[in-house]
């Protein structure tokens, strides 16, 4: 039970990294490279190859949709 609850935690972090993402897009006027910044990435490249990764669209394209 223990093993099943720790392999879901990155899960939900990477959940609630993507709904900051999404509002911070959409709701303020920080460039994408800001937004990465804010949410800890090192690289706007990690964060773009995330946000990708996770809705399938990169964040430039989400912010301007």
């Amino acid at each position: 039970m223990q093993k099943k609850v720790f392999s879901l935690l990155p899960q939900c972090k990477d959940h609630q990294t993507i709904l900051q993402a999404k509002i911070l897009l959409k709701h303020s006027d920080l460039m994408v490279c800001e937004i990465a910044n804010r949410l800890n990435f090192q690289e706007l490249t990690a964060f773009v190859r995330f946000f990708k990764k996770q809705t399938g669209m990169p964040p430039k394209v989400y912010q301007r949709d």
